[in-house]
């Protein structure tokens, strides 16, 4: 029961850590497809969206009134809801606010800035990716782990080489049982025809 616990336990942080690895890759690296993933650094969008998490966005050919999305202001990111439209000539603007603000913001935001409209969010992950994207984070989130986890992996490896050059492949214990009972079950069946 312990060794099944600890190995839940083992393969629920070995996910955790894949996936701080991956989001890091993503928020770092161009991604095909319209998805880039970024960090909530403010309040202005609780309780749906608080700080320090890991938004999804998706670009879109339009976006409409009500969609949160993610533009870029200088050299900020921004999370807001379009809460109005304007257009003049084939220029189109949105006026954006954040949920928890009271007004809304004073620049307008041109349709190229915007980086896409919220997919998903997951909340508080983006402290994580934060981290892991400095020297000391990188090492303690990405390099400690993986390295445990290749060690792990390289002893269970050697373990079956040297089961399988001594002559005497490793066998889980559940697996001989399956065979010790279907070897009792070939015998009874061999009794009963005999």
């Amino acid at each position: 029961m312990v060794k099944q616990l600890w190995r839940f336990f083992y393969y629920c942080i070995l996910l955790g850590f894949g996936l701080v690895a991956l989001f890091l890759v993503s928020s770092t690296l161009p991604i095909n497809r319209g998805f880039q993933s970024y960090i909530v650094l403010s309040g202005s969008m609780e309780p749906d969206v608080p700080v320090g998490s890991l938004v999804l966005v998706k670009a879109k050919p339009d976006y409409y009134l009500g969609d949160i999305v993610t533009y870029k202001d200088n050299s900020q990111m921004v999370t807001h809801r379009i809460v109005g439209l304007d257009v003049a000539g084939d220029q189109e603007t949105y006026v954006t606010k954040g949920d928890s603000n009271e007004d809304p913001d004073l620049k307008p935001v041109n349709k190229t800035q915007v980086k896409g409209e919220l997919i998903f969010v997951l909340p508080y992950l983006g402290y994580a990716i934060d981290f892991a994207k400095k020297p000391i984070g990188f090492i303690a989130l990405i390099v400690i782990p993986g390295t445990v986890i290749i060690y792990d992996e390289l002893k269970k490896i050697i373990k079956e080489f040297k089961s399988f050059f001594s002559g005497h492949p490793s066998i889980d214990k559940d697996t001989k049982i399956k065979q010790l009972e279907n070897e009792i079950e070939n015998l009874r069946q061999y009794l009963k025809k005999s």
